[in-house]
């Protein structure tokens, strides 16, 4: 055995257990690069995506709305407006967008204007999975309208802060500026309300089993049937929160700034502490890992285990993200204008494989120390006389 050899096995080889011990505990990050990004004109308000991550809407402060496939840009319209918020269905062939003048737009995935409708101002819409159904609010009112454009009923609840369809059709929340949130039917009936505080954001889980709500610094899961199931009090307020389905998991965005997963029955899995505040946090069906935008420009992608999978770092603030129901996809939009899309984690078997790394890993290369060192003392011992 040479010098060399033998200077490799006692500096370089443990250097080596160190290094894949750190990259199987999560230590070590991998810096992601985006399959694809697109540059708009303005700042992108908000993003969407198919369930099986095949295409992708964003809607921009330039007035147009954007749609992708895993390959980039399919088309673009012109609204004439600028955008608030955009939807998707689940196959990805219907769109709808909000925009600040109060205008309610449907597309087909072709490009095609099925109908637009005018309500009170800045529109948030949602759209069900299959694309029957549509709700939008401005900040007075909410309203219900149907995948042909008729509109079904609307209510006014006053200074509306947040408006969410049910993935099934079947249900709208809304959050009032009287600190309420209000869970109605399809038909517009009131099922039940419950005092939660001013509330910025909430979640559907994919099921539609479950509701999330964030309110100051208050995370809370409710059943569809209205009751809470829990509430957690955080140190910083909540920007954002996201739930998979059954409510298994629940993920919420704070200024503190930090990543929290909490299990069903409220427990705190893991924080994921970051080094800016966060805007949006996203969750896929089966909650088998977070994706989460920063006011940095950082974007993260963590496990089931909390640990960082992939990060990235854009030039801009990074606000809307949204990742694909079985977590195959990410997309993001920047306050840049950049649109970005990534891979993400499709099946748990990549987290479960891992678990696997800090011991095989280290015994290959303890073994393999073993055997150079064992080799030079065999060359450096002395061979018996005949």
């Amino acid at each position: 055995m040479s010098d060399h050899s033998l200077i490799f096995a006692v500096l370089v080889a443990p250097m080596v257990v160190l290094t894949l011990t750190a990259l199987a505990s999560g230590e070590v990050a991998v810096m992601a690069e985006p399959v694809w990004s697109y540059q708009t004109g303005g700042v992108v308000t908000s993003v969407a995506i198919s369930a099986d991550g095949s295409r992708a809407v964003a809607g921009s402060e330039d007035n147009r709305v954007y749609f992708f496939s895993t390959s980039g840009l399919l088309w673009s319209k012109d609204t004439g407006k600028a955008l608030f918020s955009v939807g998707i269905s689940s196959s990805g062939e219907h769109i709808v967008a909000g925009g600040w003048d109060g205008k309610v737009y449907l597309f087909s995935s072709s490009g095609d204007l099925l109908w637009t409708n005018q309500i009170g101002g800045a529109a948030l819409v949602s759209i069900s999975l299959d694309g029957g159904h549509i709700v939008a609010s401005d900040s007075e009112n909410v309203y219900f309208f149907s995948g042909s454009g008729a509109l079904r009923w609307n209510s006014r609840i006053g200074n509306v802060t947040f408006s969410s369809i049910s993935p099934d059709g079947r249900y709208a929340a809304v959050a009032g500026g009287d600190g309420k949130l209000y869970f109605l039917s399809s038909s517009g009936n009131l099922l039940w309300s419950s005092q939660t505080g001013v509330s910025r954001w909430m979640s559907f889980s994919p099921d539609s089993t479950h509701l999330a709500v964030s309110s100051e610094n208050r995370v809370y899961l409710f059943s569809r049937g209205g009751k809470l199931l829990w509430v957690q009090e955080l140190r910083g307020s909540v920007s954002c929160v996201a739930v998979s389905s059954g409510g298994e998991r629940v993920a919420a965005a704070t200024r503190e700034p930090r990543i929290c997963l909490f299990s069903r029955s409220g427990n705190l899995l893991w924080s994921y502490y970051t080094d800016g505040y966060l805007n949006l946090v996203s969750l896929p069906s089966a909650g088998h890992c977070v994706a989460a935008s920063g006011v940095d420009g950082k974007i993260y992608l963590l496990s089931d285990a909390g640990t960082l999978i992939w990060g990235y770092l854009s030039e801009w603030q990074v606000g809307p993200i949204s990742i694909s129901k079985d977590g195959g996809y990410v997309v993001a939009g920047s306050k840049g204008g950049t649109v970005y899309f990534f891979r993400g984690v499709q099946e748990r078997t990549t987290e479960e494989v891992s678990t696997l790394y800090p011991i095989v890993l280290p015994a290959l290369a303890v073994a393999m120390i073993s055997l150079l060192l064992l080799s030079y003392r065999r060359r450096r011992t002395p061979a018996r006389a005949r």
